[in-house]
């Protein structure tokens, strides 16, 4: 086989594997967009802030992508291409200053981007507003006790307004505890002999899982609570002492067979607190 035969050969070889990455590539792309069209992999938003949060989430994920296929791609590309072979030297190269400066000023922008973008939200998170309603939230082994400006106290149950700023002030009776609601994107730790606070405005009325996701003992993994999210009228019918009745899981719809129960959906297969107060005392 001559040269021009071997070169043929080789770039032929070159295009094939070119194709298979694109294609590659492309299959984890459409992956991805469906992903992200239809929420999967993350919990639903069900605050303004867990928005801005899976917008910066997702274009980390794009980013990450782009590069990885763009560095991996050349880097094997260049690996066969440019590969050890009889009789071919391989060129002396001393640098290329406009090509430094172009892979130093191209990541930095992006860095500093993605920084100034996590501040932003990062901020908007930890800094609650003025007129936000207080709720007081006590942790320990193994429950979460929350107290209303009105006096009332839930244990298991954290009653709050939807599309209203609410404010949890948080301590510990014993170790440390941290609360977590995948679906707010809010989570802090609670902390005995201190206060700690974190602040959320909810816009999916429903119920919504309140995790401990701190190590604090036997049951740790049983230190569960539910977020109940009511409209004005459930809030102020609840504030009242009035029943609201069923309500249904953030994102699901009650059916028939719910209502009449009085249960949320598909109760028999959810994670409950019902049995909290006992595992308290």
């Amino acid at each position: 086989m001559d040269g021009k035969q071997a070169d043929n050969k080789e770039q032929a070889s070159m295009n094939r594997f070119v194709r298979m990455w694109g294609a590659l590539a492309g299959l984890l792309s459409l992956g991805l967009t469906q992903m992200s069209w239809a929420g999967n992999g993350l919990p639903i938003g069900a605050t303004d802030n867990a928005e801005k949060w899976d917008t910066l989430y997702w274009f980390l994920i794009w980013l990450s992508v782009f590069f990885f296929v763009l560095v991996v791609g050349a880097m094997v590309v260049f690996a066969i291409k440019y590969r050890s072979r009889p009789g071919i030297k391989t060129e002396y190269i001393t640098g290329n200053h406009l090509l430094e400066a172009i892979w130093i000023a191209i990541p930095t922008v992006l860095l500093l981007a993605i920084f100034g973008w996590g501040f932003w939200v990062y901020k908007k998170m930890i800094h609650s507003p003025t007129d936000a309603y207080e709720v007081r939230v006590i942790g320990k082994q193994w429950l979460w006790q929350f107290v209303y400006d009105n006096g009332k106290a839930t244990v298991g149950e954290l009653y709050v307004p939807a599309n209203r700023p609410v404010k949890l002030i948080m301590t510990s009776e014993d170790v440390l505890h941290s609360f977590f609601i995948p679906n707010f994107r809010v989570k802090q730790d609670v902390v005995p002999g201190m206060y700690t606070s974190v602040w959320f405005e909810a816009t999916v009325p429903g119920k919504h899982q309140i995790y401990c996701t701190e190590y604090c003992g036997t049951s740790h993994s049983g230190m569960l609570a539910q977020a109940i999210v009511l409209e004005e009228p459930q809030w102020k019918a609840w504030l009242a002492g009035k029943d609201v009745g069923p309500i249904a899981t953030a994102g699901q719809e009650m059916t028939d067979a719910d209502h009449r129960a009085g249960t949320q959906p598909g109760a028999s297969g959810q994670l409950t607190a019902a049995s909290l107060p006992d595992q308290g005392k």
